[in-house]
């Protein structure tokens, strides 16, 4: 149930910050939130992850397709689950699907993804909280992945066996 409620959160912050790009942004191109380091500036991405692959037209589809699934699987995996799910398994399965479910969403609605944080000191990429949560619950899912599930799984056994 968490895993749903985080990804409903990241999807609600996702649409609002992307309702007020559409009517706030849109027609100023940018807004300095400091200035030189980190702008508001609206983009409209046809291409996938930070603009990759732009104007590649069947590219960002099989994503956005991709993504869909993605999200999908997390939820069926969810709960399906036979054992107690450990904490950065929920929060980057909830992360993940919020995030791939707000940019299929822009994806569909308009066919292309709205983005509109840059960090100008750097020259990074435009992107969106989708792509945020997106990246950041990836991270933690490769991080679980990489040096706990083993040990977490292990732990559950042990617990199991003693009762």
């Amino acid at each position: 149930m968490i895993v749903v409620i985080i990804a409903v959160v990241v999807l609600a912050l996702d649409r609002l910050s992307k309702l007020w790009v559409l009517s706030s942004l849109k027609d100023v191109g940018d807004i300095p939130f400091i200035d030189g380091i980190l702008h508001w500036h609206y983009a409209e991405n046809t291409g996938a992850a930070f603009s990759l692959m732009d104007g590649v037209k069947w590219f960002p589809i099989v994503v956005a397709v991709l993504a869909g699934l993605l999200a999908a699987g997390a939820f069926i995996y969810t709960f399906t689950r036979k054992y107690k799910m450990h904490a950065l398994e929920i929060i980057s399965i909830g992360l993940i699907a919020g995030g791939a479910v707000g940019n299929l969403i822009d994806r569909v609605q308009f066919g292309y993804v709205i983005d509109f944080i840059y960090f100008k000191l750097i020259n990074f990429a435009i992107f969106n909280i989708a792509d945020s949560a997106l990246v950041v619950g990836s991270i933690l899912m490769a991080l679980y992945i990489l040096f706990m599930h083993e040990k977490y799984l292990k732990k559950l056994n042990d617990e199991k066996a003693e009762s």
